[in-house]
Parts: C-alpha cells; sequence; structure tokens
C-alpha cells in the first residue's frame, strides 16, 4: 500500500543517483532498453499532485541545488577551457545575461561520428544531444507547424549536438578523462 507507492517514488531517483556516477557509465551506456540517446516524446498530462513523501525530498534536496549548480559551472568551465580555441567545436551559449546551471555542458562538434570514439565518449557519459530533429520526433512531428518542410538547422544540430556531464559526482579523473576525450574528439 502506501510503503509501495513511496518505493515508487524513492526507486527511480536512487536508481539515478547509482547509475550517474562516472565509474558506472559504462553499464546504463550498454543496455539498450534503456534507449539512452533517444528523444522519446510524450503527449503532455497534467501534473499530479505532490505528495508528502515527495515534499519531503525537494524540502531537503533544494538546499543542495545552489551548491551543485556551483560545482558545475566550475566543471563546465573547467572542460571548456579544453575546447575554446578549437574550430571543430562550438560551445552552444544560453541566453545573454543568463547564468547557465549546466545540467549537461553542450557542444556542437564537426558532425563526424566515429563509432569507437563515440563509445568512449558514452563510456564518460557524453551523449548525442538529439538523433534526430525534433520535428521528426515520432508523436512531435503532428504538432509543428510545418511537419512536412525542411528544418536545415535542427537537422545540422541533431547530426552535431553532444552533451558531456559537468554535475558533481565527476571527480578529478573523470574530468581529466574528459578533458583527454575532448582533446581527440576536437582534432577529428
Amino acid at each position: 500500500g502506501r510503503s509501495q507507492g513511496r518505493f515508487r517514488q524513492a526507486a527511480p531517483a536512487l536508481a539515478q543517483w547509482a547509475l550517474a556516477r562516472p565509474g558506472v557509465y559504462a553499464l546504463p551506456a550498454s543496455l539498450p532498453l534503456l534507449r539512452l540517446g533517444e528523444t522519446i516524446y510524450r503527449a503532455p498530462t497534467p501534473p499530479a499532485e505532490m505528495s508528502a513523501f515527495t515534499a519531503g525530498v525537494l524540502g531537503v534536496t533544494s538546499r543542495l541545488v545552489d551548491a551543485e549548480s556551483e560545482i558545475r559551472r566550475r566543471n563546465a568551465e573547467r572542460l571548456l577551457r579544453r575546447v575554446e580555441q578549437r574550430a571543430a567545436i562550438a560551445v552552444i551559449q544560453g541566453a545573454p545575461g543568463g547564468v547557465p546551471g549546466y545540467l549537461r555542458l553542450p557542444l556542437r562538434g564537426p558532425g563526424t561520428r566515429d563509432p569507437v570514439l563515440e563509445m568512449q565518449g558514452r563510456r564518460l557519459g557524453v551523449m548525442p544531444g538529439y538523433p534526430r530533429p525534433l520535428a521528426r520526433l515520432a508523436g512531435f512531428a503532428e504538432r509543428v507547424g510545418n511537419a512536412g518542410g525542411r528544418f536545415p538547422g535542427a537537422e545540422l544540430l541533431a547530426s552535431r549536438l553532444v552533451t558531456v556531464p559537468a554535475h558533481g559526482k565527476l571527480r578529478r579523473r573523470d574530468l581529466r578523462r574528459l578533458e583527454a576525450w575532448l582533446e581527440i574528439a576536437t582534432k577529428q
């Protein structure tokens, strides 16, 4: 009953916490059933009422958000220093004057897909941003006003966007590995 409901609410958060650790990136990346790297559209639904358990978790974790955001910014800035001067990779900037939170660090690469380099990146948590343009996404395409038209900018972005982890679970060793991967990727 009630404890099962709490477990159903807590289980995804616990799984995300455990699988987000850099040392185990390769495990979820190797499981096709997780569909990592896929963009899956689900029709909007009204928000559900927040349970007491969820409200409690939100109350505790909201105090940690600012510290985590600062760690993400520092990690992203460190990784950005590796790619700033490279013509092969462009940093995707947010709104002018905004302070990025870097849930993930978005980069636009040269568009060449080296399967070995891509798998090495996945093991480090580097993921393709959009495998295909949103206007071509099943379930979403019918909501696009010009669904039959071409979207060259979206197609270009989908072919080149990758996102790099910047979260607080990254250790120095993980950051060095990501920097090394970016060094190789920017030479492609």
